[in-house]
């Protein structure tokens, strides 16, 4: 596993909510593409799932669950992680650390 790591965090939302801001190392992987990722991603690693206000992460856990893996929804989604003051990443930030930017 990437260093180290027992879970995965995966982002429900859709793409452009996902690029806007999400946690820092969640793996976008919306919703409706869900099914489709899990037969073609075979993994131990427990599942969590955030979306933007927990409903659709809890869809995503269930279905998760439904086929046998570890789940678990990241309750109230990136709005609490928000409001709990956890990190988050946008696509401008993500674009600036590629290119080698240095914060000061």
């Amino acid at each position: 596993t990437e260093h180290g790591s027992t879970s995965l965090l995966l982002d429900v939302r859709s793409k452009n909510n996902y690029y806007d801001n999400h946690a820092g190392r969640s793996i976008s992987v919306p919703l409706g593409e869900l099914a489709s990722w899990l037969r073609k991603n075979p993994t131990t690693q427990s599942l969590l799932f955030i979306c933007e206000r927990g409903n659709d992460s809890r869809t995503a856990t269930r279905l998760a669950q439904s086929q046998g893996h570890r789940a678990f929804n990241v309750s109230g989604g990136m709005q609490a992680w928000r409001r709990a003051g956890l990190p988050t990443l946008s696509q401008c930030a993500l674009a600036l650390r590629y290119v080698g930017y240095r914060w000061y």
